[in-house]
């Protein structure tokens, strides 16, 4: 992932207008791109506290248990890879060449979120006692 990818995603997550956003279209493809990010985090939170509550209840998780750093990298992991695959299935307003730089951003913070996602699952696994 090159640096303007990475700008571009951080200038479309946090809504930042861009100089480069002189169309009134692309500034809407780009409030798109903010409101998709923060909206594709919902089910992966709720996803989380449930799996906790279903944990808690089950007697997996609590405080008087031992922590395991390999189960809490794997689960990290798998709910950022899940952030941004659902992230990704977002996108609707796609264009034939894949070049406006919403389209850009979107890949760019998908690969920020799915890169380190896999990672984590990966190191967490092979933790796993």
């Amino acid at each position: 992932m090159s640096k303007s990818e990475l700008w571009q995603a951080f200038v479309h997550i946090c809504a930042i207008k861009s100089a480069k956003v002189e169309n009134a279209k692309y500034a809407e493809f780009s409030e798109a791109v903010h409101r998709d990010f923060y909206r594709s985090a919902r089910p992966i939170v709720l996803i989380a506290v449930l799996s906790g509550v279903v944990l808690w209840l089950t007697g997996r998780i609590g405080p008087g248990l031992d922590f395991h750093w390999g189960r809490a990298c794997a689960s990290a992991g798998a709910l950022l890879a899940g952030w941004a695959t659902w992230f990704a299935l977002a996108d609707g307003n796609n264009s034939w060449g894949r070049d406006r730089p919403d389209e850009l951003a979107r890949v760019g913070i998908f690969r920020a979120l799915m890169w380190p996602g896999i990672l984590l699952s990966v190191v967490g696994a092979a933790w796993w006692p």
